[in-house]
């Protein structure tokens, strides 16, 4: 009876011995890949840090900036913030977004302002504006106009008045050259004398 135990024992632990070194083994690859997914990760994390801001991204100050209001082609409109004590900086506020703007020399005189960061680029003259992308080479907005441009257009537009009270002489203008005529045309020949009554009868 002992012998048998012992043997059933020894079976057992036969058995049990090659199940519990290989054991080990096949666990090991299922660590390899969490330290996978770590690097994985960490890589992931570097790619998706944000860049640092510069200086046009951040958002202007505008207060103390005269702002104006432009209303453009197609219900766009868009507010241009200017510095009264710096002429070389503006802001913009374009759909939801205030941005820095920066002044750049034209030859032509028109108010050319970019922002290099956003790729915008409004360019404005006396009678309108207009905002462009430079980095799609497009327009964004178009025939933008403020208030005073709106009515300084319309007075342009409006016929000039006529004055009523110099329009009664041209008339008599006409007429002073016909009267000049007829002052120096020659008389008329007198009319003939009418033949004088017969002689009256004699007494009877």
């Amino acid at each position: 009876m002992a012998d048998s135990l012992f043997a059933l024992i020894t079976r057992t632990l036969c058995l049990a011995l090659p199940l519990a070194l290989s054991a080990p083994a096949l666990a090991a690859p299922t660590e390899k890949p969490a330290v996978s997914q770590k690097k994985t990760s960490k890589k992931a994390g570097k790619k998706t840090a944000a860049p640092a801001t510069s200086e046009n991204e951040a958002a202007p100050d505008v207060q103390g900036a005269q702002g104006v209001d432009y209303h453009c082609e197609h219900g766009a409109s868009l507010t241009l913030y200017q510095y009264v004590n710096d002429e070389q900086r503006a802001a913009l506020r374009w759909k939801n977004r205030l941005l820095s703007m920066k002044r750049i020399t034209t030859s032509t005189g028109a108010a050319r302002f970019e922002n290099t960061q956003a790729g915008l680029v409004w360019i404005g003259i006396p009678a309108k504006g207009i905002l462009l992308d430079a980095k799609k080479g497009q327009q964004l907005a178009n025939e933008c106009k403020s208030r005073e441009q709106v009515l300084e257009a319309r007075q342009q537009a409006a016929p000039a008045p006529v004055n009523s009270a110099a329009a009664p002489a041209q008339p008599a203008a006409a007429a002073a050259p016909a009267a000049t005529e007829q002052a120096g045309a020659p008389a008329a020949p007198a009319a003939p004398a009418q033949p004088t009554a017969t002689a009256a009868q004699p007494a009877v």
